[in-house]
């Protein structure tokens, strides 16, 4: 079943899986336990899969699942180790940081080449490819919605000339107009 993106039913059952993995610690030793390196895969998961606030929201209840364990049940019915906890935190802090920063940065990345390869720079419009992509699918909706459809297309004869006599500037302001 897809969640989508930014509803409070992701969020809980990303949220409610920090919780569990916390509590699955208490009986192997808490933060200090070999189940504490499982935290990772909630927090990787909202660096790769999350909204910014759901980021944020998932990293505050990680953090507080480091510590609330320590605090609410204390020791011996929960270990209590804080440089552990605050080492556990830090590391999957760090680590969730710089994925999440990488995986928006990649996204940027991936948006701007998608425009620079079909949208011409100068007139900013589609160019061959980006026709390409959206014909198809620009098509079927007009046929869906039963709706007129127009293609114009304008051939400038003697834009040479005007490059070669005015310059390429003139050239391109005639190409944007």
């Amino acid at each position: 079943v897809l969640v989508p993106q930014g509803s409070l039913l992701r969020t809980t059952a990303a949220v409610g899986g920090l919780v569990a993995l916390t509590m699955m610690q208490a009986y192997s030793g808490g933060v200090g336990s070999p189940y504490a390196v499982l935290l990772m895969m909630p927090a990787i998961w909202f660096d790769l899969q999350a909204t910014q606030r759901e980021l944020k929201l998932g990293l505050g209840a990680l953090v507080i699942c480091c510590y609330a364990p320590m605090l609410i049940f204390g020791a011996p019915a929960y270990p209590v180790d804080w440089i552990q906890a605050t080492l556990v935190a830090v590391i999957v802090i760090s680590v969730a940081g710089s994925l999440a920063t990488v995986s928006r940065e990649t996204w940027r990345l991936t948006e701007k080449l998608q425009r620079e390869a079909t949208i011409d720079d100068l007139t900013g419009l589609l160019n061959r490819r980006g026709w390409r992509y959206v014909a198809d699918r620009e098509l079927a909706r007009a046929r869906r919605h039963e709706s007129p459809v127009a293609l114009v297309i304008i051939d400038l004869d003697g834009l040479k000339e005007v490059n070669d006599s005015l310059g390429h500037d003139v050239g391109d302001e005639l190409l944007r107009d």
